[in-house]
């Protein structure tokens, strides 16, 4: 909805070459800007203003609107036009991280957003949180003007006015989202979500715990080796899949080793 009320508003801006993205989460709200530098400002005032201006209106989203964007979103959840192995994967971390919902899950709760509700949310569920300022400035642009511009982003974030501030005593920021350590081996089986897909899938993960600089090396060597031999045993040697791959990742800070196929 967002996204659908800005676009319009900043086609001339973004016209000269510039661009921005907002992305919102349960994790925070991330601000984007690239662009020429002596451009930058007014970008970044156009879009903070607008994002305002967003978020103060609560009937600034046309029932027309919102009815095709939820009815978009509800297809996009409904459908299941990747592969099998996809599903999986979104599966085992879903169960590994701590705030993950399954499409489902997502469906019932779209049921039960309104308009005046989604508009309303990103300061209730959002901004009236702790927030922790995270920042990164690439290109050339000086030193004060890359920590002026970062200032003006988190000082000009409006809660809309009609907002009831909720008291936050002793909050802090999660920084790095929690991942569960299972005390004993888990398997879950779950049905192929593409109704007649002759598929399976099975993705085997070993969780070793929080990463640091030196197994993180260790660990991609180890995915790199692991990654050529399972290929070469699971798809060439036994053919017992068309999608083999394996290798080491982090979910979160933690890292793991993996193995997925599909056939």
């Amino acid at each position: 909805l967002l996204s659908e009320e800005m676009t319009p508003k900043l086609v001339d801006l973004t016209a000269t070459g510039v661009s921005y993205s907002i992305d919102v989460s349960r994790d925070g709200v991330s601000f984007s800007f690239n662009g020429f530098a002596p451009i930058m400002p007014r970008l970044i005032d156009t879009v903070l203003d607008e994002f305002n201006r967003f978020n103060n209106d609560t009937t600034i989203t046309a029932a027309s609107r919102f009815q095709r964007v939820t009815q978009d979103l509800r297809m996009q959840l409904a459908t299941h036009t990747d592969m099998p192995i996809k599903y999986a994967i979104e599966d085992r971390n879903m169960l590994l991280v701590h705030g993950g919902y399954s499409n489902n899950e997502l469906l019932d709760g779209l049921d039960n957003v309104s308009s005046l509700g989604a508009v309303k949310s990103l300061a209730e569920l959002l901004l009236s949180r702790p927030l922790q300022l995270v920042a990164i400035s690439m290109g050339n642009w000086g030193q004060h003007d890359a920590l002026e511009a970062g200032q003006k982003i988190s000082t000009a974030i409006q809660l809309p006015s009609s907002f009831v501030s909720q008291s936050h005593v002793g909050g802090t920021v999660e920084r790095v989202p929690p991942v569960i350590r299972p005390v004993a081996p888990v398997e879950v089986r779950m049905l192929n979500p593409r109704k007649g897909d002759p598929n399976d899938a099975i993705v085997f993960s070993l969780v070793t715990g929080v990463g640091n600089i030196e197994n993180r090396v260790l660990f991609g060597l180890i995915g790199e080796i692991l990654g050529a031999l399972t290929y070469s045993e699971l798809r060439t040697k036994r053919q017992l899949g068309y999608v083999v791959s394996a290798g080491a990742a982090m979910v979160s800070n933690v890292q793991y080793v993996s193995a997925v196929v599909q056939g």
